[in-house]
């Protein structure tokens, strides 16, 4: 009886031990997972910022993306590149405002300092509220893809430029989404501003530039 109690003991105590050690290596998980995901952070929030910088010092007022952690957002919705209703053609002031504005774009993200952390620069096109929604993706879209085609034929971009621009750009429409001012009530949309293109850069994930870093991947 004795040698049975002590055979329960011992089994119960090497229980309580590797369930002690269970618990310790899960907390232990938990916090190297956590130090790995505060340092993902940390690494992204340190490329868009050195993106953002380089932005500012070409005099783009740019801003961080609220909604995406990888992004930057530069919208164009004042007098300078405004779109008539129904129509994606770029007016004269666009032209104008365009052509001063992409070669300071591209010094900024084509710099061997900047492009090799940034995965895309999406233009973006938008409508007003009027018109249906199959008319309005296809604007939007028309207005985005105009942007680019005039910024890379007709803005004096040597083809080195030419190339990093096309290599990174790519076009979305949006159609009526995100009215400005956000947030608008029914009524209270400001349709003129609301017709405008932005610019969406975005840097590298922390598993795409691991990805680079790996023996015979192209790091330029």
């Amino acid at each position: 009886m004795a040698e049975d109690n002590t055979s329960s003991s011992l089994s119960t105590s090497i229980t309580d031990l590797m369930t002690s050690i269970a618990v310790i290596f899960i907390l232990l998980l938990v916090v190297y997972i956590n130090h790995s995901f505060q340092e993902v952070q940390k690494g992204s929030a340190s490329r868009r910022e050195k993106v953002l910088k380089g932005l500012t010092l070409s005099n783009i007022k740019a801003k961080n993306d609220k909604n995406d952690p990888l992004a930057i957002v530069f919208a164009v919705n004042g007098d300078e590149l405004q779109f008539d209703i129904n129509k994606y053609n770029i007016k004269s002031k666009g032209q104008i405002y365009l052509r001063q504005f992409t070669p300071k774009l591209i010094k900024s993200i084509c710099s061997p300092d900047s492009v090799k952390d940034i995965e895309s620069v999406n233009i973006i096109g938008y409508t007003d509220s009027d018109g249906n929604d199959e008319q309005n993706l296809e604007l939007s879209q028309g207005r985005a893809l105009e942007v680019l085609k005039f910024a890379l034929n007709k803005t004096g971009l040597n083809p080195q430029k030419k190339e990093c621009l096309l290599r990174l750009s790519s076009t979305n429409g949006r159609g009526e989404r995100n009215l400005l001012p956000l947030g608008t009530r029914a009524g209270k949309e400001n349709k003129r501003i609301s017709r405008r293109v932005e610019f969406k850069i975005r840097v590298k994930s922390y598993e795409q530039m691991k990805q680079l870093e790996l023996p015979g991947k192209d790091n330029g």
